[in-house]
């Protein structure tokens, strides 16, 4: 039995349902996101991992929020190694700004969806860096799989 096999008796038992699992793996192949995913995972790090990627996942997973002493902006998340989680950063995004997105992706409407993008910069720097770079490169499917997590 493998971990997502256990994470699915788990989660099929009525406390276990209420259990936050994260899976952590060293795998890079992009199906084991889908795996996590299916299995009922609440989070999904890959080694090597720094520790503001753990505890994004952990507070995402355990609908919690830090407050740093230090200056938060230090810590940077690098989305470009982790496309699968940038998406469930988008909660602190207005829902309809996500959605307006997803309707310049349906249309291939770039110069729209860049505008759209940068109207996040200011209070989501990296996520937004990280979502024009995508864009900018016609990555589409990406896309579109890291704003349908919002939506969904």
């Amino acid at each position: 039995m493998d971990g997502y096999e256990a994470a699915r008796i788990i989660k099929s038992t009525g406390k276990g349902a209420l259990i936050p699992i994260i899976a952590l793996t060293a795998s890079a192949y992009e199906d084991e996101f889908q795996k996590a995913d299916h299995s009922g995972l609440s989070g999904y790090i890959r080694k090597p991992f720094r520790e503001n990627e753990l505890f994004a996942v952990i507070g995402k997973a355990l609908g919690i929020s830090y407050l740093y002493e230090d200056d938060p902006n230090l810590l940077v998340f690098d989305y470009a190694k982790h496309d699968e989680l940038a998406g469930t950063f988008l909660d602190e995004v207005p829902a309809e700004l996500v959605v307006q997105m997803l309707d310049a992706l349906a249309v291939a409407d770039l110069n729209r969806l860049i505008y759209l993008i940068s109207e996040m910069e200011q209070d989501h720097a990296a996520l937004a860096k990280h979502l024009m770079n995508l864009a900018k490169n016609y990555e589409y499917e990406k896309l579109l799989r890291i704003l349908n997590i919002k939506v969904i």
